[in-house]
């Protein structure tokens, strides 16, 4: 009985998460990148990676192009708690953004 008053209260306190169905748009030779994924990994914030080839000229793709107008990586994509979808760019404002 006492360990399940513990369970309860535990469970109870946990906060909801604001931010959702995080998505980083990069590649994997940036270092901007990896350094967000850096820090997405020592928050231990579960994230999709989408790929962006540079030397395919992938960020010059209209569809990428609308995430990111300047054309660079790394964009991070995420829902916030209105399920709006919002994205970040460059690397250490997406940083600032997880402190």
């Amino acid at each position: 009985e006492v360990e399940e008053k513990i369970v309860q209260a535990a469970t109870a306190t946990q906060p909801t998460p604001k931010f959702t169905n995080f998505k980083l748009y990069g590649f994997w030779r940036s270092s901007c990148t990896w350094r967000v994924r850096i820090a997405l990994a020592a928050k231990e914030i579960p994230y999709e990676i989408v790929p962006i080839y540079l030397f395919s000229k992938e960020q010059m793709i209209d569809d990428y192009t609308a995430k990111n107008h300047m054309q660079q990586v790394p964009t991070l994509e995420f829902n916030d708690e209105n399920d709006t979808i919002v994205r970040i760019t460059q690397s250490l404002a997406i940083i600032e953004f997880l402190d």
